[in-house]
């Protein structure tokens, strides 16, 4: 799991480093290519090419249908289906490519010819540039399907490659577009379809070499046309309304105007675009959890969600815009060496038209989650269609260019509002609880973050220096509010630990550790105590060893743990529970299966044999799986895991098996946790006769319990056992937030219905020692009136098995008195 993650965590610092060249080599290229070009040819090239883009719209919708059933059909690992899958899919795509072509050689030419307004001496020109991008769009869209082959195969190096490609070939573009003294207008636009042609080649045979599928038959699945077209359903809708509007726009702009201002316009998506690749990341990443949330009817996380995401995606925002706006004629001029008319302007309007959006962005998210998407596409359509005639009466009426642009800003904010009302009418959404604390609050912080960097702008003459000093200030003016007023205790933690990541400082300070935790509750509670000060197991040799299972077996203690030197379960004995001696490895993981990595094992011997039950965790999921053995060292695994994410309430995975046998009611009865991959929400419970097949309680059995400060983000790693007097007791871990966690205990009657003292703590981290970020997972043991509990502690990254005791005589008439441990 560790290497896992920091293996993600470089790939994604790698992509954002590798975009962060792209961008700054795009933002080079288009300097040159308007010094190159002018702004009229700049204009023109825009402007036709943007005309060209709106017919690919269709093929925009079917693209996210097509990636969708190719790794749908991919899974069911079906050759047929697949290479019938691929093909109708290049058949549609190639129709609609047809269709295009026929319909821009007809209508557009026209249009082109008699509409556009096009410099006379440049309209051959302009022609030449419409056919190499017709050709451009016919290629795009039959490429289409070799695209989603490739994501659904997951061969990502393959885009690094020919990103780099690319890269190198634009850079080979502005050096003809220097030195061939040929219409440069027409060389750049024949270049760049060059690139565009080579690129979809390359593709193309990689494809074909590496997927047998997609060597094309006559196969045609009609039905399966049918069903991927509906998919793309309401999406068809919405995404005609956004292009035609902002299309449109760029059509009425040189109706009116001339190519300047349309390369005005140009310049100004260009940088939306830079600044918005940042934000969009972090809510593609938050969208699978909304779903997730919504399909669990968890209302209360789904509309937390919504709220954290949209506040935080306007802080980046603002992060990356305030400078920019700030500073944006000294960027221009420092960009560009020809700044067109009204350039400066319209970026000014699409940083305020980009925060107005954000807001509205994840709330859109949030509709479609809910699977309301007709509704959210009809109201928001209908608004964006409206917005062009307004567009156009404006422009009759003599307004200028700005503040057409600006309508659109209004248009946005109406879209908010609209939005908002139908998610709380559908879902129950605190409406009017977001205008005020996401809007409106983050607006009133954003602007407060802006006073430093105006004051400087003020004060200090324009310049590099003041574009810096500015530049910092702002990011560092942003922060400061988003930490203070903004960020909840739980997020600043989580904010700190990745700016920690990003500067490759591996471990805290003991000074952090000690303010972030601030140690309020003491280390022993309830008559607990730690035994010494160090680990009882658990060194740098062995690596990091951690969630134990302890029994009583023969006079001696048995402890199944697991480590991460090689992802499986040890067996450990110890005669007086401090002295273990490894005898050696129970159970390996088995690579690219559901046990890639096994951990948090339970025992139980009936009859003789010994059921064991463990935690199998792929990259995406965590199941339970059970074996069985008869001497405890060799056993023999099901094939299929025994319990899986089968509710909504489950989340995605379950793990952390806590099994006892009913010897009353000849039962196995099962605590588990659930939620996330790796860490646990909730715990649940469930009850087998065999031990294989399990009926679960439908709802949480234990949750969070936000009246107990260390116990209010969620709880998970339990060890329950049933006492004397049939009662039960469990032992589990309460979340504090994300790294803060302790022990705490709860009582049952019956195993499902739970009550918490009002103090039920157990064991928490100690100051300055081994254990001093967390205390978890529990395994509790009685023997000759003490009570033994092992459990895990963590210090960084190191995590290693303490133990604590306590004697029952001491609260024999508690709650916590004589637990029954069954000797095994």
């Amino acid at each position: 799991m560790e290497e896992n993650n920091k293996r993600i965590f470089k790939n994604t610092a790698y992509l954002y480093v590798r975009q962060l060249v792209i961008m700054g080599l795009s933002f080079f290229t288009t300097r040159i290519v308007l010094e190159k070009l002018g702004a009229d040819d700049f204009g023109v090239n825009n402007v036709v090419a943007g005309f060209v883009s709106m017919f690919t719209l269709v093929n925009s919708i079917l693209q996210a249908s097509t990636s969708r059933f190719l790794s749908l059909n991919l899974g069911k690992k079906d050759d047929v289906l697949i290479k019938r899958t691929f093909s109708t899919a290049f058949y549609m795509h190639l129709m609609i490519a047809v269709a295009v072509v026929v319909l821009l050689e007809s209508f557009g030419i026209w249009f082109l010819n008699t509409k556009l307004n096009i410099p006379t001496d440049r309209m051959f020109a302009a022609n030449v540039v419409f056919q190499l991008s017709v050709f451009s769009v016919f290629i795009g869209i039959t490429q289409t399907p070799y695209t989603a082959i490739l994501t659904s195969h997951e061969h990502f190096n393959m885009y690094a490659y020919m990103s780099v490609f690319d890269v190198v070939a634009k850079l080979a573009v502005l050096f003809f577009l220097i030195y061939i003294p040929f219409d440069k207008l027409i060389v750049y636009a024949s270049l760049q379809t060059m690139v565009s042609l080579i690129v979809a080649m390359t593709y193309r045979i990689y494809c074909l070499r590496k997927f047998k599928e997609t060597h094309l038959s006559k196969l045609f699945d009609k039905k399966l046309c049918k069903e991927m077209t509906v998919f793309s359903g309401w999406g068809v809708v919405g995404n005609l309304a956004v292009t035609l509007n902002s299309q449109g726009l760029n059509i009425l702009i040189n109706i009116f105007f001339t190519t300047v201002v349309n390369a005005a316009l140009g310049l100004a998506a260009r940088v939306n675009f830079t600044i918005l690749t940042f934000v969009g990341g972090f809510m593609t990443a938050a969208q699978p959890q909304l779903v997730k949330y919504y399909g669990a009817n968890d209302m209360k996380n789904f509309h937390q969600l919504i709220f954290n995401v949209s506040q935080y995606s306007l802080f980046m925002l603002a992060i990356i815009g305030v400078p920019v706006l700030m500073e944006i004629d000294y960027v221009l001029d420092l960009w560009l060496t020809e700044v067109p008319e009204y350039t400066s302007a319209f970026i000014k309007i699409t940083i305020f038209n980009s925060i107005i959006s954000y807001s509205n962005r994840f709330v859109d998210q949030g509709l479609v989650a809910s699977n309301h998407m007709k509704q959210l596409n009809l109201y928001s359509s209908t608004l964006y269609l409206v917005e062009l005639p307004l567009m156009y009466a404006a422009l009759k009426l003599g307004a200028s260019p700005v503040f057409v642009y600006a309508i659109s800003c209004f248009t946005v904010l109406v879209c908010l509002f609209i939005n908002v009302k139908m998610l709380s009418k559908f879902t129950g959404f605190p409406g009017c609880q977001y205008i005020k604390t996401v809007f409106l609050k983050t607006l009133v912080l954003i602007l407060i973050a802006c006073v430093p960097p105006y004051l400087i702008c003020m004060t200090m003459p324009d310049g590099l220096l003041r574009f810096l000093i500015v530049c910092s200030v702002s990011v560092l003016s942003t922060m400061t509010v988003l930490m203070r007023f903004a960020l909840s205790e739980e997020a600043r933690y989580m904010v700190m630990g990745k700016i920690r990541k990003m500067l490759h400082i591996k471990k805290p300070s003991q000074r952090e550790i000690n303010q972030r935790h601030r140690y309020d509750y003491p280390a022993e509670n309830n008559g607990w105590n730690k035994v010494g000060n160090k680990p009882v197991y658990g060194n740098q040799e062995t690596e990091s060893v951690f969630d134990p299972f302890v029994m009583k077996h023969h006079g001696k203690f048995l402890m199944i743990v697991s480590e991460r030197k090689h992802h499986g379960l040890d067996l450990l004995e110890s005669s007086n529970g401090t002295d273990w001696q490894n005898r050696g490895s129970i159970m390996k993981r088995v690579p690219e299966t559901w046990e890639c990595l096994i951990n948090r094992a339970s025992v139980v011997i009936v009859d003789g044999i010994w059921h064991l039950w463990y935690t199998g965790q792929s990259p995406e999921i965590s199941r339970i799986g059970h074996a069985i053995s008869t001497d405890g060292i060799h056993y023999q695994r099901s094939s299929r895991p025994c319990v899986e994410a089968t509710l909504p309430q489950e989340g995605v995975s379950v793990m952390n098996p806590c099994v006892l046998w009913n010897e009353d009611r000849k039962i196995f009865q099962m605590w588990y946790a659930a939620g996330e991959n790796y860490e646990p929400d909730a715990l649940f419970y469930a009850e087998s006769e065999n031990g294989e097949h399990w009926t679960k309680h439908e709802q949480p059995v234990l949750s969070k319990d936000e009246t107990h400060e260390w116990e209010k983000y969620k709880v998970g790693g339990c060890d329950v056992k049933r006492q004397k007097d049939g009662t039960y007791i469990t032992y589990y871990i309460g979340y504090q937030n994300l790294d803060v966690t302790r022990i705490c205990y709860a009582v049952s009657d019956d195993g499902v219905h739970w009550e918490r003292p009002n103090h039920n703590i157990c064991i928490s981290p100690s100051q300055d020692s081994w254990d001093s970020d967390a205390t978890y997972k529990p395994a509790v043991v009685e023997k000759d009136g003490t009570l033994y509990m092992w459990y895990n502690g963590r210090k960084g990254v190191e995590e290693y098995i303490g133990l604590a005791t306590k004697k029952t005589e001491r609260n024999k008439h508690s709650d916590m008195s004589n637990p029954l441990v069954k000797t095994i």
